[in-house]
């Protein structure tokens, strides 16, 4: 007798999750390009920073796989873009990771509005990680706001100083 077949996920529900899993691996190595690039700086405390976040992302493309994989849908993994390894300093660093976090935000947002009229448990399954992008936005929207208070007496030794006070 034969066993019925589970089903398994939209083909397009999976194309759109897929391209967050991606996004999730990208900016994993993002992060862990620059904690190396920091920690190479001098920058240690945000260099443990970007390290933290590198692990986060990586928790979010787990649970991508997670979800996908649990409705029986078996996949290649996407190819990950090598991240630049040059930077023009600390803040140039920063100013990248929030355009790297608001294009998050705004890929979930997107997905998300997607989602919300094809499958309303995908829906649900990444309003989490939408509501998580928001709060990265905010965290690197502070950081520059900082930034921009003592940008106009930039130099290694105050980015030093705020980089060990901000990430003790």
């Amino acid at each position: 007798m034969p066993v019925k077949t589970p089903k398994t996920l939209d083909k397009l529900v999976v194309s759109k999750l897929l391209e967050r899993l991606k996004d999730e691996y990208d900016a994993m190595y993002f992060y862990t390009a620059v904690a190396n690039w920091c920690q190479g700086q001098g920058y240690e405390a945000i260099a443990k920073f970007f390290k933290k976040e590198a692990e986060n992302e990586h928790d979010h493309a787990r649970k991508i796989e997670k979800y996908i994989t649990d409705w029986n849908v078996f996949f290649e993994l996407p190819a990950i873009e090598q991240p630049s390894k040059e930077y023009r300093g600390l803040i140039d660093v920063i100013e990248q990771a929030y355009d790297l976090e608001y294009a998050l935000y705004e890929a979930y947002e997107e997905t998300s509005k997607e989602m919300f009229s094809l499958d309303l448990c995908v829906f649900d399954f990444l309003t989490p990680l939408r509501l998580g992008q928001n709060e990265s936005v905010i965290e690197y929207s502070d950081m520059l706001n900082e930034l921009q208070t003592i940008a106009a007496d930039v130099n290694s030794f105050a980015l030093y100083y705020w980089q060990q006070e901000k990430f003790k």
